[in-house]
């Protein structure tokens, strides 16, 4: 029973691996031979051409089983090639799916922060124009006051905060009070 022919049988197309063991030798040994044998032809009789083409037969024939056996050898160093690779997908799909996890776990986590931020700015910017506009109507009660018309409320916050910080690094190890001492000409302290 004969074997059916492989794809490269088929197609008569080799391919030429490092690892097989046709050669660029064995293939000027095989066409020395067929000189050798033309030249015999020409030569002698028949029986020893049909010796040399048997003998060339068996040489092709080996080769063949050869090439068949190395083909295997191959397509089973390949599916051990694919084997190796889904184990190693399976052994790193979890810590692929922990990592994607993770990171949009950061993400939202760094949306809900950016969104925290703009909070904060939007209502410090808040504070600030309710604290300057405070400033601004205590300056023009000052102003109207022919009494206090010489108080200036920026030198007096700043001076009252310098005063506070002041006071605080002297006494650091007293609780922070919410009455520091504060200079007014007005009160004679």
């Amino acid at each position: 029973m004969k074997r059916p022919a492989s794809p490269l049988e088929k197609t008569g197309q080799f391919c030429c691996a490092p690892s097989l063991s046709i050669t660029s030798d064995t293939l000027i040994e095989l066409t020395n031979l067929v000189e050798a044998l033309r030249e015999k032809l020409a030569n002698a009789g028949l029986n020893s051409v049909s010796q040399e083409i048997e003998m060339l037969k068996d040489k092709v024939a080996g080769i063949k089983t050869t090439l068949r056996a190395l083909e295997d050898t191959i397509q089973r160093g390949v599916e051990e090639m694919d084997s190796k690779a889904a184990q190693d997908v399976k052994l790193l799909y979890p810590v692929m799916v922990d990592h994607t996890k993770e990171i949009t776990l950061v993400k939202l986590k760094l949306d809900s922060l950016q969104a925290q931020v703009e909070d904060i700015q939007d209502e410090a910017t808040r504070e600030y124009q309710h604290t300057r506009a405070l400033e601004i109507v205590v300056q023009k009660l000052i102003d109207a006051s022919p009494a206090h018309s010489h108080i200036d409320v920026r030198f007096e916050i700043e001076n009252f905060s310098d005063e506070r910080y002041h006071y605080h690094q002297v006494h650091l190890q007293d609780p922070i009070s919410v009455e520091a001492p504060v200079s007014d000409p007005t009160l004679g302290s």
